[in-house]
């Protein structure tokens, strides 16, 4: 019994579709046309696109560099940026005197700027403009941003480091001054430079004085000069030691110094591209057969529902 009623009601359905179909067929004509045409009235959007990958983001915990490349991108600073760059405010018709500008303008923001992680671990950047000139330079300015962004981190932890560095190398230069005016003393007054050999080579002398009946005179001045080495002797080597122990923290912080100086006036680039944006002779939106063929879609089912409401008021009549 169910499956003859089934079948009494789908020709039901189909008779009453037969019977209205040429007022169907205008309903869904006119539908088409009309949404034909409002889409004409849709100001058409170009597409723009930058493929990039991080080249000198540092790891950080379990995060990659692709991620904390779009928590980058996704910051606030990036986007501030773009909406000024770009007169976003005007661009997207917003009154920036508007109680809710901001919300607006992000709204139209994350609409028509797309950052996305690709499957091979790059990030995808999208952006659509009705200015296909517009749409590729803000594509590419995002990527200048996100190096400026960068730079500007790396700058501010090489600055604090520099700061430290500068203090400490005048600090250590004076120490260095101190040592090496005391190095000098002892080595001129004493005549020191090398204590072992010179020890060795005045006890030889000495024995060498008496053998040969050298005057008390002669025994004297080696006697002296021995007795020099051996009082001397603990801090010469103590000196020695502490010169350059001194002398190698000095050169270690003036490298760093160095090497910090020329990292912080050299402008790194930390993203590459895989694909560059280019301005696109095509349209990306609106796609207007889809809006057709949606609209058509829309008013067939409409129209047919519309049909049995009337044909169901009929009989109960």
């Amino acid at each position: 019994m169910n499956v003859l009623d089934s079948k009494t009601n789908s020709e039901d359905i189909v008779k009453a579709i037969f019977k209205w179909r040429k007022q169907l067929a205008v309903f869904v004509g006119l539908v088409a046309v009309g949404s034909y045409l409002g889409s004409l009235l849709i100001t058409p959007k170009f597409k723009s696109e930058a493929i990039i990958y991080p080249i000198a983001f540092k790891p950080f915990g379990e995060e990659s560099t692709t991620e904390q490349l779009l928590q980058m991108l996704n910051g606030q600073d990036i986007r501030d940026s773009v909406i000024s760059k770009f007169h976003l405010y005007k661009q997207y018709n917003i009154d920036s005197a508007d109680v809710f500008h901001i919300t607006k303008v992000n709204l139209a923001f994350d609409e028509n700027i797309k950052f996305t992680k690709t499957e091979y671990e790059s990030v995808s950047i999208t952006t659509l403009d009705k200015s296909p000139l517009i749409a590729s330079d803000m594509a590419s300015s995002i990527v200048e941003l996100v190096n400026s962004k960068m730079n500007a981190i790396q700058k501010i932890s090489l600055i604090d480091r520099l700061n430290v560095l500068s203090h400490l190398l005048p600090k250590r230069k004076k120490e260095l001054d101190s040592m090496e005016k005391a190095w000098s003393i002892i080595t001129q007054t004493y005549s020191i430079l090398d204590i072992e050999g010179q020890s060795t080579a005045a006890t030889r002398e000495y024995l060498h004085a008496i053998g040969s009946g050298a005057s008390k005179s002669a025994l004297d001045n080696i006697s002296q000069y021995v007795k020099n080495l051996n009082a001397k002797g603990n801090e010469f080597f103590s000196l020695k030691e502490r010169l350059w122990n001194i002398r190698g923290k000095y050169a270690e912080i003036e490298n760093e110094y160095t090497t910090k100086t020329a990292e912080y006036n050299v402008k790194n680039q930390y993203v590459s591209y895989a694909s560059r944006p280019f301005p696109s002779d095509k349209k990306a939106y609106p796609i207007r057969w889809l809006i057709v063929a949606m609209a058509i879609v829309s008013s067939l089912l409409v129209g047919i529902i519309g049909i049995l409401v009337v044909e169901a008021r009929k009989k109960l009549a």
